[in-house]
């Protein structure tokens, strides 16, 4: 993010750098940068398709398991 071209640089990039310099320094948790990084990576649209899925928290195969799960407990009561 040091390299980042000056002419691409904007207020989602500041945010992102700054939370991820205070992780390293331990000030923040690192989950909370790493959600101002990935939300730098889509609006620079730098992110997969796939990877987009999977940084969401597993994407709908996730959510198809916890239906299905949903379901067979509904069938046992």
């Amino acid at each position: 993010m040091n390299e980042w071209p000056p002419s691409k640089r904007n207020a989602t990039h500041a945010i992102a750098l700054n939370a991820c310099r205070a992780a390293l320094a331990g000030e923040i948790d690192v989950e909370t940068a790493r959600g101002t990084f990935v939300a730098l990576a889509r609006r620079a649209n730098l992110l997969a398709p796939d990877t987009e899925a999977i940084v969401a928290g597993g994407g709908a195969g996730a959510g198809a398991q916890a239906g299905n799960s949903k379901s067979m407990m509904a069938g046992t009561g």
